[in-house]
């Protein structure tokens, strides 16, 4: 499928290492988009990245016809 890929990671994330997040991105095909989010580990990512994720789902997301 085409479809956006938005790949969220905790940069301190140590159960899943970020690494893993960037292997993710490099596959993925666009549009795409790594936010790798400073501060965060591997919980409460999203609470900690607060509008950037969405910022970054609007980048990669078609407008509506």
């Amino acid at each position: 499928l085409d479809l956006p890929v938005l790949v969220v990671h905790g940069a301190e994330d140590t159960v899943v290492p970020p690494e893993m997040a960037q292997r993710l991105y490099d596959a993925a095909r666009g549009p795409k988009r790594l936010v790798m989010v400073e501060g965060a580990a591997h919980s409460w990512v999203l609470r900690r990245a607060g509008d950037t994720v969405f910022e970054a789902l609007r980048e990669i997301t078609p407008a509506p016809r």
